[in-house]
């Protein structure tokens, strides 16, 4: 039998209550690995939260207004597969150098309309913005 080798996670108590802690992309890319057991909430609504309701709505990929551990880990693959340095995504910036697309089908894609979004408002370079996408 193989010996594999389990992602190394990092915990830590609140409130008399272990959680995983999440502070590295990596930690993202491996969320299919974490124990259901470990999850500290199933679910929650597309509404209401801090969180863009349209962000939200994509998160939530069979559309039953709820988002469940299943979509969480599918937009941390989707997005840990999509740039070179998942690290990124906890920076918290609303823009991104488009080299940082990750040479991968939906990485090129990404690129690509970065490109023509850059190109339709005749900026030079390569970063793209929340704002340039709206």
């Amino acid at each position: 039998m193989a010996n594999v080798k389990k992602y190394k996670w990092e915990y830590v108590s609140i409130g008399g209550t272990s959680r995983v802690k999440i502070t590295t992309g990596e930690d993202l890319a491996h969320l299919s690995e974490l124990d259901p057991k470990m999850w500290t909430v199933l679910s929650c609504p597309v509404q209401g939260l801090e969180i863009d309701d349209k962000s939200l709505a994509y998160i939530d990929s069979d559309s039953d207004g709820r988002i469940r551990v299943n979509d969480i880990i599918a937009t941390a693959e989707w997005i840990t597969g999509a740039i070179k340095n998942p690290d990124l995504i906890l920076e918290g910036k609303d823009f991104i150098d488009i080299e940082q697309f990750a040479d991968s089908d939906t990485g090129r894609k990404l690129y690509d309309s970065a490109k023509q979004v850059l190109s339709g408002l005749s900026k030079e370079g390569v970063v793209v913005s929340i704002s340039d996408t709206a």
